[in-house]
């Protein structure tokens, strides 16, 4: 796909992309991060009651820590910190790591499952994306439900079960899915914004089809922040859309800058939080 790119089509894109629309969407980025932040403290709180400032603080760490480090580096260091600061088992925060991603990608595809309404004569594929993320998602969410359910677990399981405390509790899990699906409508909102900003202009239902492509791409993160994977998926995308290389491609890049400069700015100015065993409350 590159080797059909005009590199300086894609240098005059991107330079002349709005400033104002890409601040707007990196704060887009940042207002989402906090609202996986008030999700993670809802999931955490069966087992854990912790501040919202510093649930923000260590979800800003793991996320800066995904986008330095290779795999899901963040979501080991949020496990390691909530050891080192307050005594949590790491199967505990384990537990509470799994329940987030399989919440966060049900409240995913809530939001993504009016694209084929929306947008009629779509490639096959998007289809069949959905209803594979579909099943899968579904196939998680009543695994983990069985499992909360287990009233006398074995002791070696203890310790993971109590991270799966949310999954008994419909109401806390009502408030997680609300919070989960108004930081994808963010997160759809800033696709919207940058795709304007590189001087595009599609539906605001085709950037549902940039987050499906973009999330099913970087399911197995390998690279530091999914590079590569997270360009390729919103490429691949909006080249289904016929949107030219270039054009895609340099949008591609400024959304995943937005969504990853900001965390990883904020995270250096608060590296103290990490560098230090925390006292609590703060």
């Amino acid at each position: 796909m590159l080797r059909r790119l005009d590199a300086h089509v894609l240098w005059a894109v991107v330079t002349r992309a709005n400033p104002v629309l890409l601040v707007l969407a990196a704060a887009l980025a940042l207002t989402q991060l906090g609202c996986r932040a008030i999700a993670w403290k809802i999931i955490l709180s069966p087992a854990a009651h912790l501040s919202y400032a510093r649930t923000f603080r260590y979800v800003l760490a793991g996320a800066a820590a995904s986008a330095l480090a290779p795999g899901r580096a963040g979501e080991a260091l949020r496990i390691w910190l909530l050891k080192r600061d307050n005594g949590i088992p790491m199967p505990t925060s384990a537990a509470v790591a799994v329940v987030e991603r399989i919440l966060d990608g049900v409240a995913m595809l809530i939001v993504l499952a009016p694209v084929p309404w929306l947008l009629p004569g779509l490639p096959a594929w998007v289809g069949h994306v959905l209803v594979t993320l579909l099943v899968l998602a579904t196939t998680l969410l009543v695994a983990v439900t069985v499992l909360s359910w287990r009233s006398r677990p074995p002791r070696w399981f203890t310790s993971f079960h109590a991270g799966l405390g949310i999954a008994r509790h419909p109401a806390l899990l009502g408030m997680v899915m609300l919070t989960l699906g108004a930081a994808w409508l963010l997160d759809l909102t800033c696709v919207n914004v940058v795709t304007r900003a590189v001087g595009l202009s599609l539906a605001p239902a085709t950037g549902l089809v940039v987050l499906l492509a973009v999330n099913a791409a970087v399911l197995v993160p390998v690279m530091p922040a999914s590079l590569g994977a997270f360009e390729l998926g919103a490429l691949a995308a909006l080249a289904s859309l016929g949107v030219p290389g270039e054009r895609g491609l340099a949008f591609a890049l400024l959304y995943h800058l937005a969504q990853v400069l900001p965390v990883v700015v904020l995270a250096l100015f608060d590296n103290g939080f990490v560098a230090a065993p925390q006292k609590p409350g703060t």
